[in-house]
């Protein structure tokens, strides 16, 4: 038996010694819990032979190159759990605002069911764990994914599949700044993560973000082309009262409220960044462009 102290730091050491430099102590602990049983980890003094063979096997794959969710295969969100491979950008904790700020707009949108649509969807996991919530406490729901890449559709439909919501699931395949893909349905809630790292911006990234698809993170010039679009094909996909939450480049929160006329609120992450815009009782007449 091995001291479950003396493994922890053992994967710390391996992690750092591989050039990882981003949230070592949160990426020991995830391998930790991967493989010593979930948090339970915590509470065990001692780990068998085999489990540190594991936990180093698996801390030697993580490299800048190659991130602890693609070693995986897996990453946490919103509480589930949600598979990703390289052809999708890795949940991250800060995109959990957009969740709970279309849930409590959910509880307060008068529909039988809610029709909601998650734009550049990748993993699906902002509108999959919509979904989920608004199941705990018993809101109908269904989900419009959309994506480019017909590889980030596969993963979200792993995902959907995975939860149990591939009957409330509709996937479309698209380049949103095309025409022909725009639904006819009309939505109560609006969900995007859009590329939003300005072009010139990227090579400038950490190498584990660079390792993300390219198409997934490359909003144009000044990273704000996808938010001019959102707003172009509201009038075509907006309820009465539709609630819109866009993740955001913490650098551009001002801009982007001026492409929606400044209706928006900005909401800040717990890091006190601007996060996501929040456009709530939302009616279009004409936004300017």
């Amino acid at each position: 038996m091995i001291s479950v102290a003396l493994a922890t730091k053992s994967v710390s050491a391996i992690l750092k010694n591989n050039r990882v430099t981003q949230d070592v102590d949160a990426q020991t602990r995830e391998i930790m819990e991967h493989c010593l049983g979930g948090a339970e980890f915590a509470i065990r003094s001692s780990c068998t032979k085999l489990e540190l063979e594991l936990v180093t096997q698996i801390a030697n794959k993580v490299t800048p190159s190659n991130p602890l969710a693609y070693v995986l295969g897996y990453k946490w969100f919103y509480g589930y759990k949600f598979y990703v491979n390289p052809h999708v950008l890795i949940p991250r904790f800060d995109s959990e605002i957009l969740v709970f700020e279309a849930l409590r707009a959910a509880q307060n949108l008068d529909s039988d069911p809610l029709n909601i649509i998650d734009i550049c969807s990748g993993s699906g996991c902002l509108g999959l764990s919509l979904l989920q919530e608004c199941r705990k406490i018993n809101i109908a729901a269904q989900l419009t994914l959309v994506d480019i890449a017909q590889q980030a559709i596969d993963v979200a439909k792993i995902n959907a599949d995975k939860l149990g919501f591939m009957d409330n699931c509709r996937f479309i395949r698209a380049n949103i700044f095309e025409e022909n893909w725009i639904p006819k349905e009309k939505y109560h809630i609006i969900l995007s993560n859009p590329p939003y790292i300005p072009s010139s911006d990227i090579p400038n990234l950490p190498l584990e973000t660079q390792v993300e698809p390219k198409i997934a993170l490359d909003g144009g010039k000044d990273g704000l082309d996808f938010y001019r679009r959102i707003s172009q094909i509201l009038p075509q996909i907006q309820c009465q009262d539709t609630f819109i939450a866009l993740e955001i480049d913490s650098r551009y929160g001002k801009a982007t409220q001026q492409i929606f006329a400044n209706r928006g609120k900005i909401v800040l992450d717990l890091s006190g960044r601007d996060r996501a815009i929040i456009i709530d009782n939302f009616t279009t007449t004409k936004i300017p462009m």
